[in-house]
């Protein structure tokens, strides 16, 4: 089980995480904050009074979420970001590997503003905001960009109405400080060209569709199982993902051997 520091937005102290099985990577099918709080819901475990509960995935902020996510994310395919990019300008195909802790470190919160309680901040003047949660980004999904940033902050500021423009986006700053989005532009060159270039970085959607790339693999390792030992496709499913891969290599070992053995 992995347990995750929080920031405690929730009130709570940490998000424990279960590992995967089929019947969670067999369900993701989008990249939306929808479909990450319900890939959540199914992994977050109440191990003690401090964790968050499944019920309370929704309540994450941005940065905790993604804290969650990149937990998941190094679990199961290691702590490398291992991509292919199309340059801008040449069009080669070129690849862009880094680590996922040095994108978390680098927007780490800036936990400088005075707050009422663990979900309640003070800005200037006494105007009191609380962070944008998952379930606030999914009432506003859909929505045209700045609708959906006004529909935040009004969902999130007391007394959102009697407050000037400048003053909103001073909040808004603040939010972004305090609870930052893994949505980055990374600086790569191209080997070919020479060309600098901005990359987006966005973990949850990296994950989730890392995930989907997954589902055709998934299939194949259902079948060897089902085929090898006779299994139920509940019972494979059920399987978390290392002893499910466990089993495959196992039956994969033994093919290799009865070939060797010219028994094939």
């Amino acid at each position: 089980m992995d347990q995750v520091f929080l920031c405690r937005s929730t009130g709570k102290r940490y998000a424990c995480l279960r590992e995967i099985t089929g019947v969670e990577e067999q369900a993701s099918t989008n990249v939306t904050t929808g479909d990450a709080i319900r890939l959540l819901q199914t992994l977050l475990v109440s191990s003690h009074g401090d964790a968050v509960s499944a019920d309370e995935a929704g309540q994450l902020t941005s940065w905790e979420r993604d804290c969650v996510l990149a937990a998941l994310y190094t679990r199961l395919y290691g702590p490398c970001i291992d991509t292919s990019i199309t340059c801008q300008r040449c069009e080669a195909l070129f690849d862009l590997d880094f680590m996922l802790h040095d994108v978390m470190d680098g927007l780490a919160p800036q936990e400088s503003l005075p707050n009422v309680d663990d979900h309640t901040f003070v800005l200037r003047d006494d105007i009191r905001f609380r962070l944008p949660t998952g379930n606030d980004e999914c009432a506003v999904f859909g929505l045209p960009p700045e609708q959906a940033e006004a529909g935040l902050l009004q969902r999130c500021v007391v007394g959102n109405a009697g407050l000037d423009a400048d003053t909103l986006a001073e909040v808004q700053n603040a939010m972004h400080a305090l609870a930052p989005v893994v949505n980055v532009d990374l600086d790569a060159k191209c080997p070919e060209c020479g060309h600098q270039q901005s990359v987006q970085f966005d973990l949850q959607r990296y994950l989730l569709a890392a995930l989907m790339n997954d589902r055709g693999q998934l299939v194949q390792e259902i079948h060897l199982l089902a085929s090898a030992y006779g299994w139920s496709l509940t019972e494979i499913l059920n399987l978390t993902r290392s002893q499910r891969r466990a089993f495959v290599a196992l039956v994969d070992a033994d093919d290799a051997l009865q070939k060797g053995r010219g028994l094939s």
